[in-house]
């Protein structure tokens, strides 16, 4: 494990050590499960992307066979 060492304000770290008595916890390990979930959802972000861009490709049907090469080509009529 890798020490991170944080510089906070006393009176929050002396409210947030309250929380984490009531927790039955310490500062440290609600710290700990802070940055774990922190770091899962960016995890779970990119998961859901990988998804979607993979059922992007595997739905992807052809619409009319005709690959538009500008907006002005799409739009002449």
């Amino acid at each position: 494990m890798t020490e991170v060492t944080i510089l906070l304000d006393e009176q929050i770290v002396d409210r947030a050590e309250r929380v984490a008595n009531r927790r039955n916890a310490n500062l440290n390990s609600l710290v700990r499960q802070y940055v774990e979930r922190l770091a899962a959802q960016d995890e779970e972000s990119r998961s859901a992307v990988s998804e979607l861009e993979r059922s992007i490709r595997e739905l992807r049907r052809p619409m009319g066979g005709v690959d538009w090469t500008s907006r002005e080509e799409l739009h002449e009529r």
